[in-house]
Parts: C-alpha cells; sequence; structure tokens
C-alpha cells in the first residue's frame, strides 16, 4: 500500500512540475526501495529543474558581461534548456545588442 501511494505520489508531483513534490516523492521511494519509470520521472523531472535554474543563474550572471562570445554561448545553452522566454535571457539579447552597436560605432570611428 506505501509502495503505490507513493508511485501515485511520483505521477502527481511529476504532472505537477513542482520542486518541493518532487523532491518529497523521491525522498519517499528511496525510502522504500521503489525504482521503476515512475521513479525515474522523478529523476529526470528534478534534473531538469535543476538544469533549468542553473541555465538562468548562468544568464542572469553574463547579462552584464563585455564578451557576446560568453553570452551567447550561455543563450545557446538556454534555448536547449527551454528558457528562451526568460527575462534573464531577454537581458542577454539586450545586452549582445548593445554591445554589437558600440562595436559598430568603434568600428566607424576608427575607419
Amino acid at each position: 500500500a506505501a509502495e503505490a501511494a507513493a508511485i501515485e505520489a511520483c505521477k502527481a508531483a511529476v504532472a505537477s512540475g513542482d520542486s518541493a513534490a518532487l523532491t518529497a516523492a523521491q525522498s519517499e521511494a528511496s525510502k522504500l526501495g521503489l525504482s521503476g519509470p515512475e521513479v525515474k520521472a522523478v529523476t529526470d523531472a528534478i534534473e531538469a529543474l535543476e538544469a533549468a535554474a542553473s541555465g538562468t543563474k548562468k544568464l542572469e550572471a553574463l547579462a552584464g558581461s563585455d564578451s557576446i562570445d560568453k553570452i551567447k554561448a550561455a543563450m545557446t545553452e538556454a534555448d536547449g534548456l527551454g528558457l528562451s522566454g526568460a527575462p534573464e535571457y531577454a537581458a542577454c539579447a539586450a545586452r549582445v545588442k548593445a554591445l554589437e552597436e558600440e562595436k559598430a560605432l568603434i568600428a566607424e570611428m576608427v575607419a
């Protein structure tokens, strides 16, 4: 009975995408020694949330950078994580645009 409840909790946690619910479901499944597709789905969902959080932090950190290449690399990585709609992504895109405009102005002045 406890195993069935834990598997249902895993399914519900994955459906909700809620970090706390996922962690609780994973903990309960682990305590009961469960494995299987529902438990793997919980683990995968937690890893996806962690990757997204890491990608968002990276974008946030680079939004003030002067390196167009580093910002673009982080944006490409963020695209792969489905973060292109994040405000941090927009901030990085604006920063790249500003840096490229600045670079163009400098090139005009030097020419």
